[in-house]
This record gives C-alpha cells, structure tokens and sequence, in this order.
C-alpha cells in the first residue's frame, strides 16, 4: 500500500489512472483540486503533489510512470500501469463478454469507487468521482443481471444465487 503526504497527492493519481491515455494540462488539475487557490498558488500545490507522488511511487526517471512537462501531465502509456477501473470496464461492457470475462469483471468491483477518501475542498473532483462511482455500480449491477440470467449466465445455480444476492 502507498502512502501519501496528503489527500490530494491520492486523489491525483487516482484522476491521473482513471484518466489514462490523456494528457491532462497542469492548470485544469490545478483547478481541479485546488479550485479556491489562486492559480499560482495551485500550480506550486499541483508540482508539490506531483513530487510526492513520485516519491511515493518510487518513479523511476529511466523508465517514468509520470510523463510531465512545464505545462502537462500524463501517465506513461508504455508503463505496466494496471488500473482496476480499466480492467473492469473492459472486461464487462462488451455486449459479447462471455461469462468468464464477467466474473472477472465482477471480481473486481469490491466496493465503492474511492470509497473513505476525500479531495478536501474540490467540488469538481468529488462531482467527478460521485459520476464514476454511479457509472461503475451501474454498469456492476449490469455484469450481475448477466451472470444470474439463467438463460446465458454461469451455469452452476449456487454461483447464479450467490451472484444474485450480491
């Protein structure tokens, strides 16, 4: 498990995760997660924040996990970054996963998105979250209607009823 010096440096890696596959520009997470600060004052939280989630991370500066340059930030597409958020969306949103594929999927859905954590002040980046938490319990609630249908879902009726009670 990672530690890290405040709320902000998770709640940055977990935007930066999620959001993978883009290049996010340093004044809109700035704004993000410091929406009260005047943007100087964010930008310097937001570079302070990347430092420590690189120390956090143990970034290795041969190989970085953190793409950034004066005015972006991404995470490294060639990194071996496995994100459950991915995963799960990928292995359950296709009309033609089969049920292995949604087991899977349903595995890992255990909980919440960024359940018992908090940006602090951010009402942009708790908009954000609350929207990606109802999507993922959305589309899990999905992945189990599929598995309990006893028409195309897993065959063994005790693993249909436990998925069903879940």
């Amino acid at each position: 498990p990672l530690t890290f010096a405040y709320e902000k440096v998770q709640a940055l890696l977990a935007y930066l995760a999620v959001e993978a596959g883009r290049v996010h520009r340093r004044t809109a997470l700035a704004e993000l997660l410091w929406p009260e600060q005047d943007e100087a004052v964010a930008r310097h939280n937001l570079s302070q924040a990347l430092y420590n989630l690189r120390r956090a991370l143990r970034d290795d500066p041969d190989n970085p996990l953190l793409l950034t340059t004066r005015e972006t930030v991404c995470l490294n597409p060639a990194s071996s970054v496995w994100v459950d958020v991915a995963a799960f969306r990928a292995l359950g949103c296709g009309a033609n996963s089969g049920t292995l594929q949604l087991e899977q999927a349903i595995e890992l859905y255990r909980g919440e998105f960024l359940e018992g954590s908090s940006s602090g002040d951010s009402a942009d980046f708790e908009e954000w979250a609350l929207v990606l938490r109802e999507q993922l319990h959305v589309q899990a609630g999905d992945v189990l209607q599929r598995l309990t249908d006893p028409e195309g879902g897993v065959a063994d009726p005790s693993r249909r009823r436990d998925y069903a009670r879940r």
